[in-house]
């Protein structure tokens, strides 16, 4: 009777463990299933990331072909406009910024950097002090201006740096001087450069940051953004007319210079089906040299 009894009380844990091993066994293929799935999943969003970073790059060298494209009319204009293509599968779209549009951070007139402040709602006082430490921040020398900020501004506001006393060698050092606030810059961004050298704007390639900033600074006008953009894109369609000659009413002649035509910013985006998307943008420079038609100023991936 005792052996009888030892033997149903093996089997039972026997049967315990087997169904211990079992249960283990279940949870480790489960884990393992999962881990398969996040990998394959992983694996198809990286591929589809840089399938769609493929594709941007293939519409940023679209763009830059059509910036030499020998045909005049069919050239595309460096005002911002959006193009779209379809390429492999996905939408690609592609858009040619002349820099001489944008306010060159460098050399531009203190009056257009005025208008672009004013355009964003800064108030006078503020307006002039920012003006004044933009200008201590790229002169090379170590004079305050009456409202500016040089090296003790910027230690008593406990900053790590002082005033540059240099130009600037991108936008984004902008965000360094003082006064200039995060949502300020954001709202600055779009109309800056650092790449035209130039004290004014070419207005009918002026994105729409900068048009509205001047029209704000206008008093003989009526017109609207929109109004303005429209004339400007009905003058370009007509290959007789000249944009500016619609825009000179509306505009500041002191602050209008035509452009070289020579630095572009060329954007890209692609959008697969499944919403996986990638953008890159190239600031080129056009060269007259066999063999070499352009060189990459500055690169920038994603937005």
């Amino acid at each position: 009777m005792k052996t009888i009894q030892a033997s149903a009380t093996e089997q039972g844990f026997a049967l315990v463990i087997v169904l211990w091993v079992v249960a283990l066994l279940s949870i480790v293929a489960a884990s393992l299933a999962f881990s398969m799935r996040t990998e394959t999943t992983l694996a198809h969003d990286l591929v589809a990331q840089a399938q769609a970073r493929a594709l941007a790059e293939a519409g940023l060298y679209r763009g830059i072909l059509e910036l030499t494209n020998p045909d005049r009319l069919r050239r595309w204009r460096g005002d911002g406009s959006r193009h779209r293509i379809r390429f492999g599968g996905a939408s690609i779209t592609v858009s040619l910024q002349d820099e001489a549009g944008k306010v060159d951070l460098n050399s531009a007139q203190r009056g257009l950097l005025d208008a672009l402040l004013r355009a964003s709602d800064i108030e006078d006082d503020r307006r002039d002090a920012l003006l004044d430490a933009i200008e201590d921040w790229r002169d090379p020398d170590s004079l305050r201006r009456l409202n500016g900020a040089e090296d003790q501004d910027y230690e008593a506001a406990g900053r790590t740096h002082g005033a540059k006393d240099a130009t600037f060698n991108t936008v984004e050092e902008l965000q360094q001087v003082l006064g200039v606030t995060p949502r300020l810059f954001k709202r600055l961004r779009p109309a800056l450069t650092v790449h035209s050298h130039s004290a004014g704007i070419d207005d009918k390639m002026a994105p729409p940051e900068v048009l509205r900033a001047l029209l704000l600074s206008s008093e003989d006008t009526e017109l609207d953004l929109e109004e303005v953009l429209a004339r400007r894109r009905d003058n370009a369609a007509e290959p007789g007319e000249n944009p500016r000659d619609a825009l000179m009413p509306v505009i500041d002649a002191r602050f209008v210079v035509p452009s070289n035509g020579v630095i572009y910013t060329v954007r890209a985006e692609a959008r697969l089906p499944a919403q996986t998307r990638a953008s890159v943008a190239a600031t080129v420079k056009l060269i007259q040299q066999s063999g070499k038609p352009y060189t990459v100023l500055a690169w920038q991936e994603g937005d």
